[in-house]
């Protein structure tokens, strides 16, 4: 009996569905070792604003077109790389 392909996507929770419906017992000759890394966990950095701050902040962010977390992101990033 032939097998359903294995997906080729970056998309963890597509990966995780289809693992959850098949047996990779089944796939086992068409399974690779991997040395480098696939999946690259970004690390989150948690912040508390008082309310003023977070709705300066959501103007700001709102006035550039970009979420929050974005804002934060590039503000971060310029200070730590500076030009």
């Amino acid at each position: 009996m032939r097998h359903a392909t294995i997906p080729v996507t970056d998309s963890i929770q597509e990966l995780a569905t289809f693992w959850d419906n098949h047996d990779i017992t089944d796939y086992e000759n068409d399974l690779n070792v991997v040395d480098e890394k696939i999946f690259e966990r970004k690390s989150v950095v948690k912040i508390q604003l008082d309310m003023k701050e977070a709705d300066l902040l959501s103007s700001v962010a709102s006035m550039h077109g970009i979420p929050c977390d974005e804002l934060v992101k590039n503000w971060v990033v310029e200070k730590l790389h500076p030009a």
